[in-house]
């Protein structure tokens, strides 16, 4: 019997590992890079589904993220590029 032990673990990595799709990382992960190495802020959040959307956005708009994030903490990168235009969507009673 004590090798039930080390088989339950295995099997419990095993499962972890399949609940996260290939190219989808802990959430934690996708931040430090978008924020760190990137330097983006998020610009915009929305929800379809059970998936949360973020857009990402460098400062000076020379790149840009798009990510999906689970309800079990894991992200995936939707898409990601470099240079784009900002739109400032109007707001009724905003002075533009």
């Amino acid at each position: 019997m004590s090798w039930i032990a080390p088989l339950a673990g295995a099997l419990i990595f095993q499962a972890q590992a399949f609940m996260i799709p290939p190219g989808c990382f802990p959430t934690s992960q996708i931040y430090k890079l978008v924020q760190g190495k990137y330097q983006e802020e998020r610009v915009f959040t929305g929800v379809s589904g059970s998936f949360l959307y973020e857009v990402f956005v460098s400062p000076d708009g020379k790149t840009w993220s798009i990510i999906s994030t689970s309800p079990i903490g894991y992200s995936c990168f939707k898409a990601a590029g470099e240079f784009g235009l900002i739109f400032r969507f109007a707001v009724p009673g905003d002075d533009l």
